[in-house]
């Protein structure tokens, strides 16, 4: 079977008479049939979103910070310290596709502890 997840994307801009309005949906196909979702407390230390063995590829990601003032960064691990490569400001969340073949996802809040919801499917 295919096309069997969708998303729909909308990015709207307006600011001193400059405009901006992007629309965008697609289907993809899901090989495996596991995922992962929660929401966790991220601190300024870091931690990690650990994977279970179930999901062997990682595919799409979602995360959405639910603090009202503070960022969180996302990223992975190349061996050594976590490469952050992802910024959610307050209340701002991402659809990814995650390209790393790792079983955890590295999340560290900026100033002070926040919640961020995720939802990670299989490729």
């Amino acid at each position: 079977m295919a096309n069997e997840g969708q998303f729909n994307l909308q990015l709207q801009m307006s600011k001193s008479g400059t405009t901006a309005n992007k629309q965008k949906s697609a289907n993809f196909t899901i090989t495996g049939t596991d995922f992962t979702a929660g929401v966790i407390d991220v601190t300024t230390s870091g931690g990690a979103i650990t994977l279970p063995s179930n999901i062997g590829t990682p595919g799409y990601a979602f995360f959405y910070n639910h603090d009202a003032t503070n960022y969180v960064e996302v990223g992975n691990h190349n061996g050594g310290s976590p490469i952050y490569t992802a910024r959610l400001k307050a209340g701002e969340g991402a659809l990814m596709r995650l390209t790393m073949a790792a079983n955890a996802i590295n999340i560290r809040a900026n100033t002070a502890t926040c919640r961020v919801e995720y939802m990670i499917f299989e490729d």
